[in-house]
């Protein structure tokens, strides 16, 4: 639930630096201090911890639950709109 924002890299960006600011951005929108940021750690701990698991979306294509939707009608919004808002 909730709001989702994904940022896409051309280049390499390390997770403290990532977390950091988007700790920044949290602030500026002024969302509560315990709003879920990912990546959750800012490093990786090679002898096992691979992360966390964050839900893609339209993963899974026609089967998939994970979408974006209309703001008007609610309807969900096919995945061949999402290259309107690339940059």
């Amino acid at each position: 639930g909730g709001a989702h924002v994904w940022f896409h890299f051309t280049q390499s960006v390390s997770a403290k630096q990532l977390r950091n600011k988007l700790r920044d951005i949290r602030d500026v929108m002024g969302l509560d201090p315990k709003t879920e940021l990912f990546p959750k750690q800012d490093e990786i701990d090679l002898n096992g911890n691979v992360g966390n698991f964050v839900f893609i979306p339209y993963n899974g294509g026609a089967r998939g639950g994970s979408y974006a939707v209309n703001d008007e009608t609610g309807e969900a919004l096919p995945r061949s709109i999402l290259p309107r808002f690339y940059r």
